[in-house]
């Protein structure tokens, strides 16, 4: 098995051209007797993960090491703002980015002779969890709406994601305001789930986009500011276009999914009912808006047994339900990528 850093062309978040972001690419070790995939795997990283690090104890890097291990090409891009960017804000959520800079790398390996051997074919399976499950969705997306040529996502398997960011943000501000009446509010947990709000999803937001706020406008000694919580449940103009781009980066609300219609895409959901990280809302209203029209597998039994029950009901650790949750869609994938 050979994994490798590879820099590519493709663009900042602002849309300029850039040379200097990164990647990983793993394949197997191959001999006269291999037989090339007919499909291989694109790697959505979840949280904190930078598999172009090439570091071993990063669970993507392991995981797209275990699938070269069994034949597949891999290609796993790095976000921007980690790995050969890292001095910059990294791309959290940010949809359309983080699909423009993966299937750039996508294009990249699939036009380079060095990948034939190991791979003969057009197609690929997306995997991702948590925010790698975002972006999985993000990929599909782009890639069916834009119509590349020389690729086919076939499989897409998503869990653990904050498919409906306005709604995940939102319950949180919910939450704060002492008045939650969703889902999306129900178990948020303050030391856990606040600072994604004020390190990573605002700071990618208003770092690449004119909404004429800043973070210092929203965040306070590290706490969403009382202003910014009443103004954006209140419905004050201020905020429009951070909830506009709050929207742009949400699935459950896509509006022109009928373009996708007739795609052979199967598409593999999960989530737990116990997730106190990202609440299940946001794939319930995903299967719902997706199962009308496309092949979708909702594994609602996945990570839902008494086994998980009793998980959450003994501990409020709020990210190991969350955590066991992805290793178990893991384990699914790793059975069906045989």
């Amino acid at each position: 098995m050979v994994a490798e850093r590879v820099t590519y062309h493709s663009r900042t978040p602002s849309g300029e051209p850039s040379d200097n972001l990164s990647g990983l690419v793993a394949r197997p070790l191959i001999d006269s007797n291999f037989v090339p995939r007919d499909r291989f795997i694109i790697l959505g990283h979840a949280t904190g993960s930078t598999p172009g690090d090439l570091n071993t104890a990063d669970a993507w890097f392991i995981l797209a090491n275990l699938f070269a291990a069994r034949g597949y090409l891999v290609v796993a891009a790095d976000n921007y703002g980690r790995g050969a960017t890292s001095e910059a804000e990294e791309t959290y959520l940010m949809a359309n980015q983080t699909a423009h800079n993966t299937l750039d790398l996508v294009r990249q390996v699939l036009d380079d002779t060095e990948f034939t051997a190991v791979y003969s074919g057009r197609e690929a399976a997306v995997i991702g969890y948590s925010q790698g499950g975002h972006t999985a969705m993000a990929v599909w997306l782009m890639e069916k709406l834009q119509g590349f040529d020389d690729l086919d996502i076939s499989r897409v398997y998503a869990g653990g994601a904050p498919h409906n960011l306005f709604e995940t943000v939102r319950g949180v501000l919910s939450h704060l305001d002492d008045s939650c009446e969703s889902a999306y509010c129900e178990y948020v947990d303050e030391d856990t789930t606040v600072p994604f709000a004020t390190d990573r999803i605002l700071p990618a937001l208003l770092s690449y986009t004119d909404t004429e706020l800043t973070v210092d406008d929203l965040v306070i000694d590290d706490q969403l500011t009382a202003t910014f919580i009443s103004g954006f449940l209140s419905n004050d103009a201020k905020y429009d276009n951070l909830k506009a781009l709050l929207q742009l980066n949400s699935f459950t609300g896509i509006n022109n999914i009928d373009v996708l219609s007739g795609s052979n895409t199967e598409i593999n959901l999960y989530h737990s009912n116990y997730d106190r990280l990202v609440p299940v809302a946001n794939t319930n209203e995903l299967f719902a808006l997706l199962d009308a029209g496309f092949t979708v597998d909702y594994h609602q039994s996945r990570c839902n047994s008494e086994g998980y029950e009793t998980i959450f009901n003994t501990t409020d650790r709020v990210g190991l339900v969350h955590t066991l949750c992805g290793l178990s869609v893991l384990n699914d994938v790793m059975e069906d990528l045989q």
